[in-house]
């Protein structure tokens, strides 16, 4: 077969002679038509010695044009041709003869002639392009509503259940698209007739980028005929989709299941306009995948980085005082040997600080935090806080309220003292040593409110969000730390149903605030 019956056969169009079931049908409008118009012929014969020649023209004329509304130009000139014979045999002197004598039947007869074959022939001509032009009206609709919802999925998956849906709009017929990627599988409203024998017939369609199925000829006993969605590639091409739609039954609509129908083209039109978005698609999630790898990359350099640095201090702190113990060179000094322990046991803190940071953000990332509720007074709050935040605060002005002692708060009490501890070293750490730090714990319409303002630099707009992201640290940001304290600051918040803000103060300075709701109540 040559390329181009090739081609043809792949986009769902026959090759003449290919087809054993269309030939039936062709056979059968080739002997219907004839057979009525000959019906025709004789009825005129019968009638012309009753109503004479020019009646048995005007029969003969209306039935051509009649017959140019059912049949091609080329069958209508054939016609108008026997027409215009079996009026000079059965009206035009000498009876029962094609001999024409006079030179008025001459005349009548080419009028005649020409009269049927030009008005049967245009309006056959004007039939066929009314009827190319309502196909291509409806193949543009289709197309622009394809292109405009197509445009709005979010993924291959959308884009083939919407493909099924507008087949099933705008041709009537039941459909599936079947995907191959992450695996064959169908989508659409005749995605339950797709079971596995007929997954092998769409595969075969999917692999080889041509149609199959029910009345192509190829793989004939599937219950669907499967037309591909193809997409151009730097090899030709190939298919990106399948979709699948139930043939109309011969004695239901007057169709032939195995000729081509309109529907074909307008499917295989959409099939395009759904393989470049199944491309898109797949093309930004490739992207969005590459992004996210370089992301984690990044991500993770900064980690090793900053773990390095934040691990490297406190164990050389805790190595050169284990040294220098170790050595005895301190024996004789008492007060210095508890000087270098208690640097040792304050670099292990630090130590400990920066691991138990790491495992906590991995709980909160993972889902895996649960919060242990119990009842704890504003003021328990506030001081567990102050004093895991430690020797950060020492010798700096330091403002603390607690706005009603009496009361409590019905909250995950280690949780909350990290998150208000965590807060109080982020402005230690980002504002001058001399700057105030103000801290107050309330209880404000049903949630615990956790606020610390600081007198630093504050922050850029755009950076107000983006601060609470993991190893996210503010533009010149000079402090020590991974960069995970409000991170997890957001999580705990979080996992307590509530929120925490920042927002620059106008007098100057950074002001935190956490809302967590909770059960308030008295003091005990």
């Amino acid at each position: 077969m040559k390329t181009s019956a090739r081609r043809r056969e792949a986009a769902g169009l026959r090759v003449s002679g290919d087809s054993p079931r269309a030939a039936p049908s062709r056979r059968r409008r080739l002997l219907v038509l004839p057979a009525a118009f000959a019906g025709l012929l004789a009825a005129g014969a019968l009638l012309s010695p009753l109503v004479g020649a020019r009646s048995v023209d005007v029969l003969y004329l209306a039935a051509v044009i009649g017959l140019s509304f059912v049949a091609p130009p080329l069958a209508v000139a054939a016609m108008a041709a026997l027409s215009a014979l079996a009026l000079s045999y059965v009206s035009l002197p000498p009876i029962h003869s094609l001999a024409i004598v006079a030179e008025e039947d001459w005349a009548l007869f080419l009028a005649y002639f020409l009269a049927a074959t030009v008005i049967g022939t245009l309006v056959a001509h004007l039939r066929s392009r009314e009827a190319a032009i309502a196909e291509r009206e409806k193949a543009k609709t289709l197309l622009l509503e394809a292109a405009q919802r197509l445009s709005a999925a979010d993924s291959p998956e959308a884009a083939a259940a919407v493909a099924a849906e507008l087949v099933e709009d705008h041709c009537g017929l039941p459909a599936a698209v079947i995907l191959g990627e992450p695996e064959l599988r169908a989508w659409g409203g005749a995605a339950g007739s797709v079971d596995e024998a007929e997954l092998r017939v769409a595969a075969y369609a999917l692999g080889a980028a041509q149609a199959c199925g029910a009345g192509t000829g190829t793989l004939d006993s599937a219950r669907l005929r499967y037309l591909p969605a193809l997409a151009a590639d730097g090899s030709g091409e190939r298919a990106a989709a399948v979709i699948g739609v139930a043939p109309p039954r011969a004695d239901g609509s007057g169709r032939d299941p195995a000729a081509v129908l309109p529907e074909d083209r307008l499917i295989l039109s959409l099939g395009r306009t759904l393989a470049l978005s199944i491309e898109r698609l797949r093309s930004e999630a490739g992207r969005r995948e590459a992004l996210v790898m370089l992301e984690s990359e990044r991500l993770g350099a900064i980690l090793l980085d900053s773990v390095s640095h934040e691990l490297r201090t406190p164990l050389t702190t805790i190595a050169g005082s284990l040294s220098s113990l170790a050595e005895g060179d301190l024996d004789a000094d008492p007060a210095a040997r508890r000087e270098v322990a208690a640097n040792a046991l304050g670099a292990a803190w630090e130590l400990e600080a920066v691991v138990d940071d790491l495992l906590s953000l991995s709980r909160i990332e993972a889902g895996m935090l649960r919060l242990s509720r119990r009842w704890a007074d504003l003021p328990e709050i506030a001081e567990a806080a102050v004093a895991r935040a430690g020797g950060e605060l020492r010798g700096r002005p330091f403002v603390e309220e607690v706005e009603d002692e009496e009361r409590g708060a019905f909250v995950d009490f280690a949780l909350v003292a990290r998150l208000a501890a965590n807060l109080l070293r982020n402005a230690a750490r980002y504002s001058p040593p001399e700057a105030p730090i103000e801290f107050s714990v309330g209880v404000r319409g049903g949630s615990l409110a956790i606020a610390v303002r600081d007198r630093g630099p504050g922050l850029p707009e755009d950076e107000l969000d983006s601060v609470f992201e993991k190893f996210a640290r503010g533009r010149g940001a000079s402090g020590a730390g991974l960069g995970l304290g409000l991170a997890i600051c957001r999580g705990i918040a979080l996992a307590h149903g509530g929120t925490v803000e920042a927002r620059n103060v106008e007098a100057g300075g950074l002001e935190i605030l956490a809302l967590l709701p909770c059960a308030e109540g008295a003091g005990r």
